[in-house]
């Protein structure tokens, strides 16, 4: 009798061996597939993040092309019209200076 309960301890030590195996092989499939799914994503993610930073570098420089001629014309418009303002100026400070000159004789002419 005492071997027969023996036998069944050993029989129970060898089922909850077995399942305590069991559940640390399925553990360790749990990570292995854990591993391989974030590996993939992580993988995914670094080469769409790379095919997002071409696309974006691309943009930016369409964006720089129009940016720059658009600076470009502005800078043009901007040239012309102080080119404008100082040839009024110019012609402005002319006929005040022939102003003062006419005043100047008209005085004269007064005085005489």
């Amino acid at each position: 009798m005492a071997k027969a309960k023996k036998n069944q301890v050993n029989e129970s030590i060898e089922k909850i061996q077995g399942a305590a195996k069991k559940l640390w092989l399925a553990n360790l499939g749990a990570y292995s597939r854990s591993y391989d799914e974030v590996k993939k994503r992580v993988e995914k993610l670094n080469d769409d993040s790379q095919k997002l930073f071409t696309q974006l570098a691309k943009e930016g420089e369409t964006l720089q092309g129009k940016g720059k001629g658009k600076y470009e014309a502005g800078t043009e418009k901007f040239e012309a019209k102080v080119s404008q303002l100082k040839t009024r100026l110019t012609y402005q400070s002319g006929l005040e200076s022939k102003l003062d000159e006419v005043n100047g004789k008209l005085d004269k002419l007064a005085t005489a």
